[in-house]
């Protein structure tokens, strides 16, 4: 059964070893006979880049493996979806969802995973001011997809 995933938490494979891969060669462009400027500066900028993106999937994983294991779990119901395009990766969309204690919103979701949402419903779970949201239902099959509206 197929499972819906962040956008930071997919991209965690792809930045860390682009990441490294930059770091190498402005390391090897720095110890190397002929310094090139612009090589370093580069390398320098997309390594910059990639830690960001590491240190925001990290961190998106930390709030998951904390608020599952030590946080309330609350029923969440989702109210509305706002979309994103990106130049490179698609379109994405954010999640309106509301719960006990107030509304979140969640962190980019493929189009694709939210289009084939069975339900409104999911769990919101809620640990020392972090707030995870998992536990959506895909359909499977010819299974209708529930109509969630779009917000402006």
């Amino acid at each position: 059964m197929k499972k819906l995933r962040y956008r930071r938490e997919k991209s965690l494979l792809v930045y860390l070893p682009m990441t490294a891969l930059f770091m190498g060669v402005g390391i090897f462009s720095a110890l190397g006979e002929r310094h090139d400027r612009a090589d370093l500066l580069i390398s320098a900028a997309v390594v910059i880049v990639g830690l960001c993106s590491c240190a925001e999937s990290l961190i998106l994983l930390y709030k998951k493996r904390k608020c599952k294991t030590h946080g309330t779990a609350y029923k969440g119901r989702i109210t509305g979806k706002t979309g994103h395009s990106t130049a490179r990766s698609g379109y994405f969309y954010t999640l309106k969802v509301r719960y006990k204690n107030g509304s979140v919103t969640t962190p980019l979701i493929d189009s694709r995973y939210v289009d084939r949402l069975k339900s409104r419903n999911c769990t919101v779970y809620e640990y020392g001011g972090m707030v995870y949201i998992d536990d959506y239902q895909l359909c499977v099959g010819d299974e209708k997809a529930a109509d969630i509206n779009l917000l402006r």
